[in-house]
């Protein structure tokens, strides 16, 4: 029997973040009368409980859990595959499924544009039974939208409605600020010193010597560019936290905030963005602030998962050592560098504009009201 006001969140991530996250916080922050079940990872022993909202329910992703919570939901969003839909549940056409995604695709190749080794086959067998149950999926710009027409298994409606995740960057000044302050006090960070957050993306060989870096040395880049003294955060991709402890060798001096849950916030608190093929970049740079592509693997990557547009075509300038990495902090353009970034989002079609939660609960608010008043 359907809950009539109940919204499931299937949520790829650990902790509260990602889309999903603002998405329920614009729903109790307009005090809309729906239950609100947040479907965690069974297997997440770091979960905080305290960083949720009183007014969501945490619920583990056991099988009993994800069959009783997706079947009987009226509202389904997630930002990851719901493969739970193969084996146990076929969705009704009366309840209400938003596939919010988890990045943009202006980087690497996704889905079904990938190159298909028999580690993927599996996957996309699940990937096209869960697009054939979506009933919306989001996107942040044009180009996202033309991609994900192709390469998701799904031709229903497409919304350009941008990221939730993204408001964040359109807060106003006071909120920010609040929230810039909760970062640095957490890793105890002054507010005269700037911070660099290095945040790159998971191989499939899951080598970590790939992302080596002398903190130190780009510090001191960045200090002598533009001032003031540095610190550096580094972020693994969820799919590679199990490295978390080596990671601790090879950034000695730096600060691991990989367990932080909303990578949003660090961006916001960031002065500098450093990563590779990381699609953060794109919400990072809608603040217009530096960022830098630091990639010593692009043939290999590129063979491995390749790219919808070539990196030098990017508005970013690209590091494939560390010694080119320092020269393009040292010979940074800004005046060029936000010329160049104007134009490529714009060939984007970037539509990032701080609305896009309340898009997205108008969205569900309108057919929760029309389902309701059928019955």
């Amino acid at each position: 029997m359907f809950k009539k006001n109940r919204i499931v969140f299937v949520q790829g991530q650990k902790g509260f973040c990602c889309n999903l996250k603002y998405i329920a916080e614009k729903v109790i922050e307009k005090k809309l009368p729906y239950k609100l079940v947040w479907l965690f990872d069974r297997k997440d022993k770091t979960i905080n409980k305290k960083e949720f909202p009183k007014e969501i329910k945490l619920a583990k992703s056991n099988p009993f859990n994800a069959y009783r919570y997706i079947a009987t939901s009226k509202v389904l969003v997630a930002n990851k595959r719901i493969a739970y839909f193969k084996r146990w549940i076929k969705k009704s056409k009366d309840q209400l499924y938003i596939q919010t995604w988890h990045g943009s695709v202006a980087f690497k190749k996704i889905e079904a544009d990938i190159v298909h080794n028999e580690k993927m086959l599996n996957y996309l067998e699940k990937a096209k039974i869960d697009s054939s149950y979506i009933d919306y999926l989001l996107t942040p710009s044009r180009f996202d939208t033309e991609k994900f027409s192709t390469n998701f298994f799904y031709n229903g409606p497409i919304l350009e409605t941008g990221y939730p995740r993204n408001d964040i960057f359109f807060y106003s000044e006071d909120k920010k600020q609040k929230i810039i302050d909760k970062v640095r006090q957490t890793f105890g960070i002054s507010a005269d010193k700037k911070i660099a957050i290095y945040a790159p993306t998971f191989r499939d060989s899951k080598d970590i010597n790939l992302y080596k870096l002398d903190s130190q040395a780009i510090c001191a880049a960045l200090s002598e560019k533009f001032g003031s003294q540095w610190v550096f955060m580094v972020r693994l991709h969820p799919l590679i936290m199990s490295k978390k402890e080596e990671l601790s060798q090879i950034f000695p001096q730096a600060i691991n905030v990989s367990t932080y849950s909303d990578i949003q916030e660090i961006l916001l608190a960031a002065d500098v963005f450093i990563s590779d093929y990381t699609s953060s970049i794109w919400d990072f740079v809608l603040q217009k602030k530096p960022a830098f592509v630091y990639a010593t693997d692009i043939a290999a990557y590129t063979h491995e998962r390749d790219f919808y547009i070539p990196l030098e075509k990017m508005p970013f300038s690209i590091a494939t050592n560390e010694a080119e990495l320092v020269d393009c902090i040292t010979y940074f353009d800004e005046p060029l560098y936000q010329k160049t970034l104007a134009d490529f989002q714009k060939f984007r079609g970037v539509v990032d504009d701080g609305k896009a939660s309340e898009r997205v609960v108008e969205l569900i608010e309108n057919y929760i009201e029309k389902r309701n008043v059928k019955k």
